[in-house]
């Protein structure tokens, strides 16, 4: 038998169409330049909550209602049952996905090794999505305790870098399906923005931490109300005023907000626990 031929998986999402892989009763209607909103095929949707959309990445999906996402292969492997090969195969005309066949064993990625050389342990993941819902990196915390990103293999495991990732805010699916009027929140550490949004406020922050925003971020605030809740250190008010300068004349408003009664290199998460316990 002849070997099939190998189709590249970053060309393939950008190239297989997802609006034509929608069933009828979906019902899409576009809503933005290479955008639609459909009914969600992952739950019983009776209005349309799945954004399906063409970005420079690929075709992608987002369900606001069930929270489904993902490119246009996680699209066939969960809508038909099939495996990420089977699903570029059905995409492609029977092609293997190229990553697959050179991938060697050595390079799936390991988890890192702490500082006495033992292999560390993952303690929680945050996930970055982009506006579709396509999981771009993710960041990990391990034990003993540090942080590492890492961005998903098209064929499945973990690269542990983030070279030639895009970097977005943390839950920007959420923040950009907020009503323009809520005011964003804008913490220090994706364990904060967990726990505002867990109380139904509208939060993000960005990857790495203190002294790490970048100018793009300022886009998906753009026109917006955004209050910034710095961490009570040095490192903590330096960032939020750097975000701060960064989104004047760019958000609707912003503001610095320190936490009353936060000890000192206390955070978010640190402020409501101590609520809480009031």
């Amino acid at each position: 038998m002849a070997e099939a031929a190998r189709v590249d998986t970053e060309v393939l999402v950008r190239t297989a169409s997802l609006l034509a892989l929608l069933p009828p009763e979906s019902k899409p209607k576009p809503i933005a330049p290479n955008a639609w909103l459909a009914r969600c095929q992952f739950h019983d949707d009776r209005s349309p909550s799945m954004r399906v959309a063409l970005t420079p990445r690929g075709w992608g999906y987002f369900c606001y209602g069930c929270g489904a996402k993902g490119n246009v292969i996680r699209y066939v492997q969960e809508t038909r049952r099939l495996s990420f090969l089977d699903a570029c195969r059905a995409l492609s005309g029977g092609n293997v996905p190229r990553q697959c066949n050179d991938l060697k064993p050595s390079t799936r990625g390991e988890l890192p090794r702490a500082k006495n050389g033992e292999r560390a342990r993952i303690s929680a993941t945050y996930d970055y999505f982009d506006e579709t819902g396509v999981l771009l990196y993710q960041v990990v915390r391990l034990e003993p305790k540090s942080f590492r990103q890492r961005q998903p293999r098209p064929e499945g495991g973990w690269r542990w870098d983030m070279q030639g990732v895009r970097r977005v805010l943390y839950r920007l699916p959420e923040l950009l399906a907020a009503p323009v009027e809520r005011t964003v929140l804008v913490v220090e550490g994706e364990k904060d923005a967990d726990a505002l949004a867990r109380m139904g406020r509208v939060a993000t922050t960005n990857v790495s931490g203190a002294g790490k925003w970048r100018p793009e971020y300022g886009e998906a605030l753009r026109g917006r109300k955004v209050c910034i809740l710095p961490d009570n250190d040095e490192p903590g008010h330096k960032h939020a005023e750097q975000v701060r300068d960064a989104l004047v004349g760019v958000a609707g408003s912003v503001e610095i907000r320190p936490l009353p009664g936060l000890p000192p290199h206390g955070d978010v998460s640190d402020w409501l626990a101590a609520r809480r316990a009031a």
